[in-house]
């Protein structure tokens, strides 16, 4: 419960239907509100290095950077006793809390700036705390940059004059900026006459940010796709940022479409998506990533209809990428969208009354349809057919666009492509433990995993580039699963990639890892349905990541062309770290609503499992939306899953089958047996067991519910079960694991980090040796890593807090 008056009392109880329809009224429960108060800030002054890298060859002046700073639990109790310096002098930031620790004291800040960084250079700074510090500027003091008013915000940064009217368009010096959309049909909709809802979302004395919410319209006010807009302003600035997405929000029973599958109803085909910018000029110029720039016309039109082809004017198609600016021939108005090829299709069109940035151009019939659907069909263009975008209900979609007003546009559009991070050193992320246990890069004591790691990073975007995994619904996620399935991220690949950041510093990790996040938080993720009974549903690994497309799968392959979405695949930590590490809102709302989802889906029947990942899973899910929230119901609902884990658990020896004893085995002890399913043993009758990796997930997610609770009996549960798990699957001869209990398969060289996760941690609590040789042997044997895909996101979503526990118990992986 939140938002109660400290010191007052309350009184409850809980009411119900029982399983005949009777009324239930449970007895009345008082408790009173407390207030948490945070321990004293730190003594002294604590100095935090921080640093913003300039990659590109052209300069920042004034420019923008947003980044999180985490802290350790009890050191910061208040943001007012934090500054920021550079060379010794105070810098104009806004550093605002964004989580804090069960004790009440400072988790995250985000912090805003602007910053000057010559190309190719690097901009030192220092932030400081400590309880001797304490700012007592009113950080009211400035004049706003947002003022709401009854039907508008208005905008002032003191170079620029805006303002956001009732329908949620931002108004500029030369009129509004619209959405629009054309149907499958030809019919229009538009944001003119949408009912828009605006908020300021926040404001600060460096930046503000305006929220505006409201559907697309026709003529009759019939609505369409919802569209949401986060529009960034910073003082002094005379330029906008604006996250702009699109939601399919069109009711089944009013879809059209000329997909004809089963799932046919759920889809809505459109011609074209745009945002009509006022914006006018007698030419302007569109920067390829190599040659001169594309110049444009009055009625001309530049797009990019596949990654690697660009179509300007009425010329024949070209090869190349448009990097996406496009800047007056005066250098006084810009327009970037970021990630613009990579986005394909995309474009830009000059109109008689500005500038028409196609968010999703129209193309004609054809342009897409005679790719083999055993090739490229099914795994790029999917979504692209007869002269049409085919969405299923629920998807989104955010593009990055900077909207520039000054001389210097195309500098700043350059810039916009890649942001500058604001970045600490390894060792402050991982000591501030807000990522659990992580180990910092260590070339001298891990230098086969850290040149592997290197290794695999160059690795991903080589493949990804092989594999031209780019296009509108598909960059950010990796193709391949079972040869023609979308992965979905499974496994968080974006988790993996912030990890290694934060351990590492490497910005290559983190920008893989946002094209991660920002696909799978949009296209994997249910945002929006009638009864909002799905809302936070997220799609399982299928053709065309949602599902529907197609009825059947490509001829000799395991495809899956439609399925739903389960807990076993459905993360969460990516969707945190990305908040925490940008400050952008939507990851926050969106993994809280993929946990919410599956915590109502699983809990609203007495709880139950069968496959030990289910309860692993929601486990991390739950312990990383508790950490991002200290919300106690994340933890309540994880304490009814570990009560269940631990009901079922063997603590006491449960014989076996009798045709499948052994002399040296008559019994399995510590684990979660079952006869197992086909797929895990293949023999009549079949043997009882598991399969060892979905029991290394369940005693990972239960180290995660420990590291929060300090519970006795789980550790208790996860030392037994991590010995069942080495007992029953490793060989000690063969340095690797077997898939599953069952005695005909074989053992393979190697183990992941993902297994050993929990041998590390109960190798630290009982010195047992059993542990040594997985943690030695058999981890040097897969030390490589995996370079793409499902093999990617595994590793590394484990290896960097295996990593911390093998440092401490003085183990290696050489």
């Amino acid at each position: 419960m939140s938002d109660l008056t400290p010191g007052v009392t309350y009184y409850g109880r809980g009411v119900g239907t029982t399983p005949d329809g009777r009324h239930y009224v449970g007895p009345t429960i008082t408790f009173t509100a407390r207030n948490v108060t945070p321990p004293p800030t730190r003594e002294g002054v604590t100095r935090v290095p921080l640093t913003v890298r300039n990659e590109q060859d052209v300069a920042a002046r004034d420019w923008p950077v947003t980044g999180g700073v985490p802290f350790p639990q009890g050191v910061l109790a208040s943001e007012r006793h934090v500054r920021l310096l550079r060379d010794g002098v105070q810098v104009p930031a806004q550093i605002e809390p964004r989580a804090t620790w069960p004790d009440g004291s400072i988790k995250w800040l985000l912090i805003s700036l602007l910053v000057q960084v010559d190309a190719g250079e690097t901009a030192v700074l220092e932030l400081q705390f400590g309880r001797e510090w304490n700012d007592d500027t009113d950080r009211q003091s400035h004049e706003p940059l947002a003022v709401q008013h009854e039907d508008r915000i208005a905008i002032d940064t003191g170079a620029l004059q805006m303002y956001v009217d009732a329908q949620g368009q931002l108004v500029g010096p030369q009129g509004p900026l619209v959405t629009e959309l054309i149907d499958g049909q030809g019919k229009a909709f538009c944001s003119r006459r949408s009912p828009a809802q605006i908020t300021i979302q926040e404001s600060g004395p460096v930046r503000s940010v305006i929220h505006t919410a409201g559907p697309l319209v026709d003529s009759d006010g019939a609505p369409s796709f919802r569209i949401e807009q986060r529009i960034e302003v910073w003082r002094g600035q005379p330029w906008v940022r604006i996250h702009h997405t699109f939601v399919n929000t069109v009711p089944d029973r009013e879809s059209r479409t000329s997909l004809q599958t089963s799932q046919a109803e759920q889809f809505m085909d459109i011609h074209r998506l745009s945002l009509l910018t006022p914006l006018t000029a007698a030419s302007w110029s569109a920067a390829r990533a190599e040659g001169e720039p594309l110049e444009l016309q009055a009625g001309e039109r530049v797009w990019q209809p596949f990654d690697d082809q660009i179509i300007h004017a009425a010329d024949e198609p070209m090869d190349g990428r448009i990097l996406g600016g496009l800047v007056a021939e005066d250098g006084e108005q810009a327009i970037s969208v970021r990630d613009f090829w990579q986005n394909y299709p995309k474009g830009f069109a000059i109109t008689p009354d500005g500038v028409r940035v196609d968010l999703c151009p129209d193309f004609a019939a054809g342009q897409y349809d005679d790719f083999p659907f055993e090739k490229q069909g099914n795994h790029l263009y999917y979504y692209l057919r007869d002269g049409s975008y085919t969405f299923k209900r629920g998807m989104a979609k955010t593009h990055d666009l900077l909207i520039d007003f000054a001389d210097g546009g195309a500098q700043r559009a350059q810039l916009f492509q890649r942001p500058l991070l604001l970045t600490a050193e390894p060792a402050w992320y991982c000591d501030s433990r807000v990522f659990y246990r992580v180990a910092p890069r260590d070339p001298e004591r891990f230098p086969a995993y850290e040149q592997a790691v290197d290794r695999n990073l160059q690795g991903y975007l080589d493949r990804r580039e092989r594999q031209r995994d780019y296009g509108l619904m598909n960059y950010g996620d990796w193709y391949g699963e079972r040869q023609v399935n979308w992965g979905n991220v499974e496994y968080d690949t974006q988790h993996a990639f912030f990890l290694e950041y934060i351990r590492s510093g490497n910005p290559e990790a983190f920008f893989l890892g946002e094209a991660a996040q920002l696909h799978h938080r949009d296209i994997d993720t249910v945002h929006w349905c009638e009864q909002d009974r799905d809302v936070g549903l997220v799609y399982v690994h299928q053709m065309g990541h949602v599902g529907g497309y197609y009825d059947e799968p490509v001829p000799g392959t395991l495809g899956i062309p439609r399925a739903g979405g389960n807990i076993g695949h459905a993360w969460t930590e990516g969707h945190f770290e990305h908040y925490f590490l940008t400050g952008d809102r939507r990851s926050l709302e969106t993994g809280l609503a993929v946990v919410d989802y599956f915590t109502h889906r699983e809990l609203a029947r007495p709880y139950d499992w069968t496959s030990a990942r289910v309860p692993g899973w929601h486990l991390i899910m739950l312990a990383s939306a508790f950490a991002a929230t200290n919300d106690p119901y994340y933890l309540n609902a994880a304490r009814i899953v570990i009560d269940r884990v631990l009901e079922t658990q063997d603590t006491e020896p449960r014989e076996l089958p009798v045709y499948q004893q052994r002399p040296e085995q008559t019994h399995q002890l510590g684990g979660w047996t079952r006869m197992m399913v086909p797929g895990h043993c293949h023999c009549e009758p079949r043997h009882r067991g598991n399969a060892g990796f979905m029991v290394s997930i369940l005693l990972t997610g239960m180290i995660y519910y420990h590291d929060v609770t300090q519970d006795p009996d789980v550790r208790q549960a996860i030392i037994l079960g991590t010995r069942y798990l080495v007992d029953e699957f490793y060989c000690d001869q063969i340095h690797g694991f077997r898939y599953t209990s069952c005695p005909e398969m074989a053992y393979r060289p190697g183990l992941i980090p993902m297994y050993a996760e929990a041998m590390a941690r109960v190798y630290l609590w009982t010195g047992d040796q059993r542990f040594v040789d997985p943690l030695t042997e058999g981890l040097s044997r897969g030390a490589g890593g995996s370079s793409y895909g499902k093999g990617f996101s595994q590793y590394y979503r484990s290896a960097p807090r295996l990593l911390a526990d093998l440092l401490e118990a003085g183990l290696t992986l050489e």
